[in-house]
């Protein structure tokens, strides 16, 4: 029955994955046209629809939940703005343990936050979870204990899916499709120095570009997305070194800036003026003129706003035993971003956001549940604005 229908389906011009146990089933259909996945899984993921012919309920449960056999454990909910549930489930609803179950509503636009939870903490085992609307379906799974997406509904908050994953472009495993950096990027060993560029943008970003000259290195970025913090980690040699941002629109970054990180060190911040010089001079490891200490840099930028104010994090509760850590900063300027970054231990950049004016107590939330027993060090960074302060996990 279901060959038939996948048939007709290749035939009327759409794109049908498939896949079925009986692996001449799937050659059948591969030979007229679509295309075969290795489980049901793969099939499901990315897809607008998904469609199953199976023999029993309890089959469609193997396949909708997975191969975990403790449906019990497994259970989403989706959460507004407001921290209210407004739609949830889990794998053993109405009593049937294992069996496929729905739940429905009707959303008003806004931001929502889908989280996926196992209670003992080894994921679905290849569960689905699919989220649909008239217009689309978007699939999830689960690896680990807890897993979060933000969503978008209708005019919410710009982007449908959190994506997480290695977003710095000079890492060796780095995603283009991640809108989120987990602290996964690996990078090949640098017997150099490792200089890190950072560029936060906000409306307009794919005007925003820079370009940088020196006597052993020459590179240019490409135009960013909007409301991204884009990082690209490089190995170069110790030496003198220009930069010149640029504006396609030539009418500025609109609050976005560029940041320069040396060996783990915020060396220099800058961003484009439209009616300034837009251009600097800095050394990486060497001084390069009068005004040039060695992690300083000669800024030339005469648009680069400064603050006199003092900054300051103070992350609670220190220590934490518990799921999360809040971040209370002082001194920023309220009206504009501010990046943060928590690092681990030995330097490496375990999570990446851009809090956004008005974005609530909530944006000063970070998850740390499944992080081991150690010394974290959070950062905050808001053009020259740049605080930092440790925490503790115990556990």
């Amino acid at each position: 029955m279901g060959g038939p229908m996948a048939t007709n389906l290749v035939k009327a011009g759409h794109d049908v994955r498939v896949f079925d146990l009986v692996s001449e089933a799937c050659a059948e259909l591969e030979a007229v046209g679509a295309s075969v996945a290795a489980s049901t899984a793969e099939a499901a993921k990315g897809a607008d629809y998904v469609i199953s012919m199976l023999p029993a309920g309890k089959h469609v449960a193997g396949v909708y939940l997975g191969g975990d056999p403790f449906f019990s454990e497994v259970s989403w909910a989706l959460i507004d703005e407001n921290g209210e549930t407004v739609l949830s489930g889990d794998g053993a609803s109405d009593g049937n343990a294992g069996g496929v179950t729905a739940a429905q509503a009707c959303l008003p636009d806004g931001c929502y936050t889908l989280e996926l939870y196992d209670s003992f903490g080894d994921g679905w085992g290849g569960g689905l979870l699919i989220l649909s609307t008239p217009d689309a379906a978007l699939t999830f799974t689960l690896d680990a204990e807890f897993a979060s997406y933000a969503l978008d509904v209708g005019e919410g908050c710009g982007e449908i899916l959190t994506v997480t994953g290695c977003t710095d472009a000079g890492a060796t495993n780095y995603n283009p499709d991640a809108n989120e950096d987990d602290g996964s990027c690996e990078f090949l060993f640098c017997p150099l120095v490792e200089v890190t560029f950072v560029t936060v943008t906000f409306g307009d970003g794919d005007e925003v570009s820079w370009t940088m000259d020196g006597d052993s290195l020459s590179m240019t970025s490409d135009g960013f997305g909007d409301n991204g913090v884009h990082t690209h980690t490089t190995c170069m040699t110790a030496g003198c070194y220009g930069m010149t941002l640029h504006d396609a629109g030539a009418d500025g970054w609109n609050g976005g800036w560029l940041e320069i990180w040396v060996d783990g060190t915020l060396m220099t911040t800058a961003s484009y003026a439209a009616d300034g010089v837009n251009a600097m001079d800095f050394g990486v490891g060497v001084s390069c003129g009068e005004d040039d200490p060695e992690v300083g840099g000669d800024i030339t930028n005469a648009g680069m706003s400064t603050w006199g104010d003092p900054v300051d994090f103070t992350p609670y509760p220190s220590p934490t035993t518990g799921e999360i850590v809040n971040v209370l900063g002082s001194g920023f300027d309220n009206e504009a971003p501010v990046v943060v970054r928590i690092r681990d231990g030995i330097g490496r950049v375990l999570k990446t956001r851009a809090v956004i004016p008005g974005a609530g107590p909530q944006g000063w939330i970070f998850k740390v549940g499944d992080w081991p027993a150690g010394i974290y060090t959070v950062e905050g960074t808001q053009g020259e604005r740049h605080a930092s302060a440790r925490f503790v996990v115990a556990r």
